[in-house]
């Protein structure tokens, strides 16, 4: 139902609306059932992951923008805590009201802080979904766009044979605790760039009632990170484990003149540093990506700890794919969320088209990304930022925790 590059494609989009829903839509996983009509979220508390669930029929349906704004209407959901917030319906004519209330505080503020385009979506989406418009007709004057004032808003709306359309199912959300909204909120602030958090903490901050403590304090910016000299220590001592033995071949020349004396049939042996030694190649691949960006300056300065007359050290940046970083420049690109298999993917096709594997691989990540399973995992060096996690590094390969400023 969805390729690896249709998956890349919906995380470029979402990241040109905000870091926010890339984040989300990178952490989850997309789940196409008819268990649901249109589209939901919930969390599978087996797999232990937010499932963003659609009808294939109606993912089918949609253009790619409307994709782009179905995905981000549901992260939004779990970002404004819209499960704890809006649970227990009194009633099926309550439940109407609070899903109509929800759809109208996350249709709002998608079209008026995360640069939405109403007359760009589906048709229907367009016409009949729950905009403020749609629910109090276009003279309302709503102030105000949290949940909760809406729904109070309501009772004073005759809904009965109106045309509104709640394009996604609620239910799921009652499956999300608010302990996840918290660590999902804190994981995705660790990605993003202090502006990035900044400007989804305004919007939020307009979606949540004075009641509630707003969900966007949880939404935390990246701490400064010292320098790590540990790092530099390690890859030279990795260096010198690794040398290669053929640096110097061993030549029988004829006598140095210092020794003419000598019979002229003799042959004395010398080492000579060879021109053209096959270099031993190492990929540096650094995760650009949120709070990652505060460890790169150091991590590249690993790559100066190569001796280049004897390996061929290459150095990456990436997000949802690698960048090859200039080594005398040093720009960064990237800034987007994290995928994993993209790596091993370049290396694969770099070794279809003649480029050896590497010897050895080393990745500076806090690890929240996606799956990899590389073909010689045992020569990755996964370095782990504070509080990131190893849930998606092989197991054969080696990890490299990272403590504030040195290894634990």
């Amino acid at each position: 139902m969805m390729s690896d590059t249709d998956y890349l494609t919906l995380l470029q989009g979402l990241e040109e609306h905000h870091a926010i829903f890339y984040q989300l839509w990178e952490m989850g996983r997309p789940v196409f059932t008819d268990e649901v009509d249109t589209a939901a979220v919930s969390f599978d508390l087996q797999e232990q992951y937010l499932a963003f669930k659609f009808n294939p029929g109606f993912w089918e349906s949609l253009d790619e923008y409307s994709r782009l704004f179905v995905i981000a209407h549901e992260a939004l959901h779990v970002l404004l805590n819209h499960g704890s917030r809006s649970a227990y319906p009194k009633s099926e004519a309550d439940r109407r009201e609070m899903n109509i209330a929800m759809d109208v505080t996350v249709n709002t503020q998608l079209i008026r802080s995360f640069g939405f385009r109403r007359e760009r979506l589906d048709e229907r989406i367009a016409r009949e979904g729950c905009f403020k418009d749609t629910v109090f007709g276009p003279d309302h004057d709503l102030r105000f766009s949290h949940f909760e004032h809406i729904y109070r808003q309501l009772g004073a709306v005759d809904l009965e044979g109106r045309p509104m359309w709640c394009f996604d199912d609620h239910d799921g959300l009652d499956d999300i605790p608010e302990e996840l909204v918290d660590d999902f909120c804190h994981r995705a602030g660790r990605r993003m760039s202090p502006e990035e958090v900044e400007e989804v903490n305004a919007a939020l901050d307009e979606s949540s009632a004075g009641d509630y403590t707003p969900v966007a304090t949880m939404v935390v910016a990246p701490e400064d990170v010292d320098d790590n000299e540990k790092w530099v220590e390690f890859i030279t001592r990795w260096v010198a484990n690794n040398e290669p033995v053929d640096e110097f071949e061993e030549r029988w020349e004829r006598r140095p003149r210092r020794l003419r004396a000598l019979d002229d049939s003799l042959f004395i042996p010398r080492e000579q540093r060879l021109e053209s030694l096959d270099k031993p190649r190492v990929v540096f691949f650094v995760d650009t990506s949120g709070s990652c960006r505060e460890f790169a300056r150091c991590f590249m300065r690993c790559v100066d700890s190569i001796p280049h007359h004897l390996f061929d050290a290459e150095l990456y940046c990436f997000d949802v794919r690698p960048y090859r970083i200039d080594l005398e420049h040093r720009k960064l690109r990237g800034f987007g969320g994290t995928a994993f298999y993209p790596l091993e993917y370049h290396l694969k096709k770099q070794a279809r088209q003649g480029t050896e594997y590497p010897c050895a691989v080393f990745v500076l990540t806090d690890g929240y990304g996606s799956p990899i399973d590389p073909a010689y995992p045992e020569r990755w060096h996964w370095f782990l930022t504070l509080n990131g996690t190893d849930r998606y590094i092989p197991a054969d390969s080696k990890q490299h925790w990272l403590n504030g400023t040195s290894f634990e």
